[in-house]
């Protein structure tokens, strides 16, 4: 081949491969199946089987309640083991082919630890979302901060649908219906990002048993506080067991049934209020503030939670909730 030749094919070549990497790099990955991760922004997709009809149900007492026929659709998903660490810097959600209300709540548990609060009564909660957290479906933690989870780790994911007749909602039937829930994954390791330890406070007429989330609030009564006990025992308080900042945290609640706040107290005095109330929106869900924090505390220090309802039917008001989700950072 002569000189000139020779020059132009190599320059040819050259041309082809900075071509190739340009488009490698500009041309996004596909959507990643469950358990994969992948894309350009590398994450980590957990979705529910499908609920293939999901229609509405009547309420057999004079307000919702857990105890009525066909209440709620629970689901599990089968175990998703990750082939690699999982730094969890964000975490977002939807619902697929249902509106946002229908969803009660989504858990995602590791099932190789137990409950931290509740030890006796299941696998620990990694992380969870739910409707009335819907109107900001993302969760962004604080630069350095994230959720490790080991390789090989069991997640399972739980999802619970509801959808109620109106006037609490809007009496449609559902088909295919799904909860995705997607991590956003940091690169880096762990010398450089916090570990973030995921807490669930919860208010119970049965604390730590099998009804450790719910409790009752009387007939004809408003202003109705449950609080929880004095100690750390029965799930709805935690104490710090060295220096640590709470960097994240929402509460959750029934606003549908007379739901009004989640109070949240540092040693016994009031630090946050989280009230509940009906979205601009969407007239069906009920919005309850979520976000950023940075809550100091001291080893010893006790974070406790109590719940303010109303109930303004004949009879007792059973399934109400008021729950504290928190995620903390020792510091170092």
């Amino acid at each position: 081949m002569r000189p000139v030749l020779a020059f132009w094919a190599l320059l040819g070549s050259i041309l082809l491969a900075i071509l190739f990497i340009w488009i490698s790099n500009t041309i996004k990955a596909p959507e990643d199946e469950s358990g994969e991760v992948g894309g350009s922004i590398r994450t980590f997709v957990l979705q529910s089987y499908p609920v293939p009809s999901l229609a509405p149900h009547a309420h057999t007492l004079a307000i919702d309640s857990m105890e009525d026929t066909g209440h709620h659709v629970r689901l599990l998903s089968d175990p998703i083991v990750p082939e690699e660490d999982l730094w969890v810097t964000g975490v977002s959600f939807e619902v697929i082919n249902a509106p946002a209300f229908t969803l009660h709540h989504g858990t995602v548990f590791r099932t190789d630890e137990r409950d931290l609060e509740c030890p006796l009564q299941g696998p620990r909660p990694l992380l969870s979302v739910a409707q009335d957290q819907a109107h900001g479906s993302e969760v962004a933690f604080a630069e350095g901060y994230a959720i490790f989870v080991p390789k090989g780790t069991p997640l399972v994911l739980e999802s619970m649908f509801h959808n109620p007749l109106p006037p609490l909602g809007i009496g449609e039937t559902y088909t295919d219906v799904s909860l995705k829930v997607t991590f956003s994954l940091a690169d880096t390791g762990q010398e450089a990002l916090k570990p973030l330890t995921y807490h669930l406070l919860r208010l119970s007429d049965d604390p730590c048993g099998a009804n450790m989330h719910t409790f009752a609030v009387p007939a004809r009564t408003e202003g109705y506080i449950k609080s929880g006990s004095t100690g750390q025992t029965d799930g709805s308080a935690f104490i710090a067991q060295a220096t640590s900042t709470i960097v994240y945290w929402g509460a959750h609640m029934h606003g549908w049934e007379g739901g009004r706040s989640v109070t949240v107290s540092k040693n016994e005095k009031e630090i946050q209020v989280f009230p509940t109330q009906r979205s601009q929106d969407d007239p069906y869900r009920f919005d309850t503030p979520h976000g950023p924090a940075q809550v100091q505390l001291q080893a010893g220090d006790k974070i406790s939670i109590e719940s303010l309802y109303d109930n303004w039917a004949d009879v007792p008001l059973r399934g109400a909730m008021g729950h504290l989700a928190f995620y903390i950072a020792e510091d170092q």
